[in-house]
């Protein structure tokens, strides 16, 4: 995308609509956002290039290219410790808005959708078409397109599933897409499912044949080496980006799963 900050706004919007577009717009100035703001509408962002810590309310998330956020009328949000840190977006109201977001289960615990890189394309030729006429239907062909991008990664063949599979599934997905967060933990998702940690964790090994905490290393350690192999040479933020609080504890469970630390990994490659 390009490198100025592009924002097609639309001239007219009607509050009264159920789907109202506000603006579509390309942020290659995020150091504004630096300071905590309250936002008054949602938005769909895609992360167009780098990185960034992102701090909804009090806790911490990490976000880079590839990746979708959604930010929901009165959260609390800033940017932190950004690299070439770029974000498109489109900004929005209406009934409609709410009930979309409930229909994906977009919400305050769930509204980090990692590597939604099949967008990418799609966002590009918007804002080349987009003009001062067209701005409202380019900017809704966006937010459908990617609401529907993120929906197939989440529908199986139809099945009939009973609760326990279900409420699995579901943690499992919330732990891909939210893995990054450093406040993760199965009293986290305890909380957020509203299920008990012992049942939660039974239940999960159950569907699964692994543990709620074995298989969150799994994923964040995955995480790492992808990281490592893309040119990350820091330890340290390595391990925070993955989801770990603590390098020393990051560098025991790596060893431990690949037989190299990290930093022997990354010398190996």
């Amino acid at each position: 995308m390009k490198k100025k900050n592009i924002c097609n706004i639309v001239e007219s919007v009607d509050k009264t609509s159920n789907l109202s577009i506000i603006n579509l717009v390309l942020e290659t100035m995020p150091e504004q956002y630096k300071k905590r703001k309250l936002a008054s509408t949602y938005s769909v962002n895609y992360v167009t290039s780098g990185f960034a810590k992102i701090t909804v309310n009090q806790t911490t998330y990490f976000i880079e290219k590839g990746d979708v956020f959604f930010v929901i009328p009165g959260m609390s949000y800033c940017f932190a410790d950004s690299l070439n840190f770029n974000f498109a977006y489109v900004s929005f109201l209406g009934n409609r808005a709410q009930k979309l977001l409930e229909r994906f289960k977009i919400n305050r615990n769930n509204f980090i959708f990692k590597k939604v890189t099949e967008i990418d394309e799609f966002w590009k030729l918007c804002f080349l078409s987009a003009t001062n006429t067209n701005t409202d239907i380019i900017s809704e062909s966006v937010l459908l397109y990617t609401l529907a991008s993120i929906e197939k990664r989440t529908i199986s063949p139809l099945k009939t599933t009973s609760k326990k599979t279900e409420l699995c599934e579901n943690v499992k997905n919330f732990i891909d897409n939210n893995f990054a967060n450093t406040d993760l933990t199965v009293d986290y998702l305890s909380k957020t499912f509203l299920y008990n940690v012992k049942y939660l964790s039974t239940t999960f090994k159950q569907v699964f044949g692994i543990g709620v905490v074995e298989y969150l290393t799994k994923v964040r350690l995955s995480y790492a080496v992808t990281l490592i192999e893309q040119g990350f040479t820091s330890i340290k933020d390595i391990a925070f980006m993955c989801g770990f609080h603590d390098q020393l504890y990051f560098s025991k469970v790596f060893k431990k799963k690949y037989g190299l630390s990290p930093k022997q990994y990354l010398n190996k490659i």
